[in-house]
């Protein structure tokens, strides 16, 4: 259950816009099985469709798949009892746009051969996605409307871009304890000249998203 719920968890997460604030609970429950039915993955697929049937303020549509290889041959949700012939198990879940969550293990296959396993899962998902947004103008409830993301203060614009230059010193330490270490001492750097409390109330969460998109940026290059 709580794999399960994480899959799903991951899934849902990146799509709800980051205005909004209200609390939100996506609850799945396994009715009935036959015991050879890939639960995680249709708990995945419901819990996505429920959100964007849903008036709450949610950017899908978004679809999930379970891909093995079985006897050399790319299978898209086989069950529990096929999936151990298969020397590979990836979940993933697919908005419009690409891959959202990817999780899963292999026994040592070739990269080529992982790629040509998400582009097969891509593909399958398609029709699934078709069907939500199909799903979606027949019996979607219209979303709630949220207020325009308020432009960043002034300050907090001149407090990221004096922060940055230590930030990526600190970010590029190799060991993972004195590299936390030298990000904390970067951050509090950069707090210790704010001016007012008011200022300093909201500057941590801007220093935070700096280094998110700074790890992000990091990866991507």
């Amino acid at each position: 259950e709580i794999i399960a719920s994480r899959l799903c968890d991951r899934s849902l997460r990146p799509l709800f816009p980051d205005q909004f604030r209200g609390e939100t609970q996506v609850l799945s429950t396994v009715l009935s099985a036959d015991g050879d039915s890939d639960l995680p993955v249709l708990a995945m697929n419901s819990a996505a469709a429920a959100l964007h049937l849903s008036e709450i303020p949610w950017e899908g549509p978004l679809a999930a798949v379970r891909v093995g290889r079985i006897g050399g041959k790319l299978v898209a949700l086989a069950g529990p009892k096929q999936m151990l012939q298969s020397d590979m198990d990836m979940v993933l879940s697919v908005s419009r746009e690409g891959i959202v969550m990817l999780e899963g293990g292999a026994k040592e296959v070739p990269e080529a051969d992982v790629v040509a396993a998400l582009d097969f899962a891509r593909a399958q998902l398609q029709p699934v996605l078709a069907l939500m947004e199909a799903m979606r103008k027949a019996v979607g409830k219209p979303k709630i409307a949220l207020a325009p993301a308020a432009a960043e203060p002034t300050y907090l614009a001149a407090l990221v871009a004096k922060a940055r230059p230590a930030l990526d010193k600190a970010l590029r330490t190799p060991e993972k304890h004195a590299r936390r270490t030298a990000v904390q001492a970067a951050k509090q750097a950069a707090l210790a000249e704010l001016p007012t409390e008011t200022e300093a109330k909201d500057a941590p969460a801007a220093l935070n998203r700096l280094e998110e998109r700074m790890v992000r940026e990091a990866v991507a290059k």
